[in-house]
């Protein structure tokens, strides 16, 4: 025979600790009487948190016992009493009490900033619409039963396989980082400004379809449809042009190898915040590049979209 769930005992025991002796035992009757009937009408579950919240929302002053004043003056004088023994014992051996304090508040220090990172490193990659359903493809080559490669590069033509292959795919793109390049554009006043820049990357004309940066100008089904197109942040197009609206101005990169490549610009996007795993200034189009089933290096990384069904 199954027993009678009881109310959380904490929660209980606060209220009983709070409410006028008058007003217990009818308060007290009204509660446990609503939670057997959340009992029957819902769940044990259900019951249970609707009683925290009812003992909670019954602290209000009218309820509150009385309490004698005496009881805060003998209270605070003792914790006055403490603080001096505290104060004595802490001048009494200075060295020791310095190494303690000091360890305290450096274990202190650092406990907070590790739920700092913790917290942050949760929060990765989920200001877009199908966080929960993007997902980056970690590749293994084994050869006699031997690993040789492993990680999240894969081969070009890997896209176009997983998507053919597996129906619960809706999405896929590839993602890839470029060298650093001598970047120049030429500014509204004519003025030539140069940068070196180390955050240049590509993809193809899908990954707005994957992700969803904010686009400040342009349209992002179609800002990497055409090859020579480059999406850019809206810090960078203030760097280059004092403006952020810069729909079709060009950028020539000039590669370490001497090889020169000209970038119209299709897209500007917000700055990208600190808490995604893409952190570029410029995004090129990836389309005519390589063909869709080039399987010569494991450079790229191939992210998919799971569609709802998955």
């Amino acid at each position: 025979m199954n027993e009678t769930p009881s109310p959380p005992k904490f929660f209980l025991r606060f209220f009983r600790w709070f409410c006028c002796p008058e007003y217990l035992e009818d308060i007290e009757g009204d509660l446990m009487e609503r939670f057997k009937r959340n009992i029957k009408e819902k769940n044990s579950k259900t019951a249970k948190w609707r009683f925290a919240k009812d003992t909670i929302q019954l602290f209000r002053i009218e309820l509150i016992r009385s309490v004698n004043p005496t009881y805060f003056f003998n209270h605070n004088r003792m914790i006055l009493h403490f603080i001096k023994i505290a104060f004595r014992n802490i001048l009494k051996d200075k060295t020791y009490s310095i190494i303690n304090i000091l360890g305290l508040i450096i274990g202190m220090a650092a406990v907070l900033l590790l739920a700092k990172y913790v917290g942050f490193s949760f929060t990765y990659d989920n200001f877009h619409q199908n966080s929960d359903r993007i997902f980056t493809i970690y590749q293994e080559e084994v050869k006699d039963g031997i690993i040789q490669n492993a990680g999240g590069a894969t081969y070009y033509g890997v896209a176009q396989f997983v998507q053919e292959n597996y129906s619960e795919i809706a999405g896929v793109t590839h993602y890839n980082f470029n060298v650093e390049a001598l970047v120049t554009a030429q500014d509204k006043t004519g003025r030539l400004v140069k940068f070196n820049e180390r955050k240049i990357f590509s993809a193809d004309s899908s990954f707005f379809h994957l992700f969803s940066f904010k686009f400040i100008h342009g349209n992002s089904a179609t800002a990497l449809s055409e090859p020579g197109s480059v999406v850019i942040t809206a810090s960078t197009a203030k760097r280059y042009f004092k403006d952020v609206n810069v729909l079709g101005e060009s950028f020539t990169l000039r590669l370490p190898w001497g090889e020169k490549k000209l970038l119209h610009v299709s897209g500007i996007i917000e700055d990208i915040p600190l808490n995604s795993k893409f952190q570029f200034d410029f995004l090129s189009s990836a389309v005519g590049i390589l063909p869709e089933d080039n399987w010569q290096k494991p450079v790229y990384k191939t992210i998919v979209l799971l569609d709802q069904k998955s």
